[in-house]
Formats: structure tokens, sequence, C-alpha cells
């Protein structure tokens, strides 16, 4: 039978404790759901492989939402089901406001970041984030 509800939830700092693991009262009310019949996934900005651990501890199966709704996998196949990556000409003007304004600019692939070098005093935080993390000098 096919679930009429589904639950998507957020990962980091929503579900994970600062510690990083779900509170036992969260746990057992996914469980709840799950057992009510609701679809649970995550949908979070999070590299695949940042999402199946947690989804493989939950016992969740259906497909995650990962790099901000970019990508979309199975919880127990690994495998891609959609790829939504943002187009070249909406992603450039984009990226050239936000460094004019001093931000800065990383890009998250399926399975890896990559940050422009001058971003450097950022980069270990950002590059913390996956374990593939590259740095380009290329604009």
């Amino acid at each position: 039978m096919r679930p009429r509800f589904l639950l998507a939830l957020d990962v980091d700092g929503t579900l994970l404790t600062r510690d990083g693991r779900v509170a036992q009262r969260d746990a057992r009310a996914l469980e709840r759901a799950r057992r009510a019949g609701i679809a649970v996934t995550l949908a979070s900005g999070r590299q695949p492989a940042g999402l199946w651990p947690l989804a493989e501890a939950l016992g969740l199966v259906h497909p995650l939402v990962a790099v901000d709704g970019g990508l979309i996998v199975g919880a127990r196949s690994r495998r891609e089901l959609q790829r939504a990556p943002l187009p070249r000409p909406v992603a450039a003007p984009l990226v050239e406001g936000w460094r004019t304004r001093g931000l800065s600019v990383f890009f998250m692939t399926a399975d890896a970041i990559v940050a422009r070098r001058v971003d450097h005093a950022r980069f270990p935080f950002i590059g913390s984030w996956s374990p593939i993390a590259a740095q380009t000098d290329d604009p």
C-alpha cells in the first residue's frame, strides 16, 4: 500500500541535535509515523553521502532529497533517481551578485564541494561538509 502522507525532515539543526544525534523522543515519533503509514524521508542541503548513514540508522526506505533539492537518491539503493542542477544562465548572475557583496561562493555536486581559492579562510568549514572538497582558481 502506498503512503498517503509524506514527512520530509531537515537534518542539521532540526532532526539532529548539536552533537549530531537524533533525540530518543524524535526517533520514537518517527517510528510511530512510519507505523501509521506515513512515508518518512530526509530533505537536506547535505550531499547523499551525508544522508545515507542517518537514513540507514532510522530505517528509512523512501527517496532522500539532497544538495538543497538538486538531487534525489534512493535511501537503500543509493542510486541517483533525479538530478536538477541550476542552469548556468541562472547561476552566473547569482554568483556574481553574491561575490560583489563579499559572500563566499561554493558549488556542490552529488559528491564534492568546490570553492574558489580566494575564499580560503572559509574553506576548512565548507570543506568539512564532504570527503571530496577542492579549491580552484577559476571564477
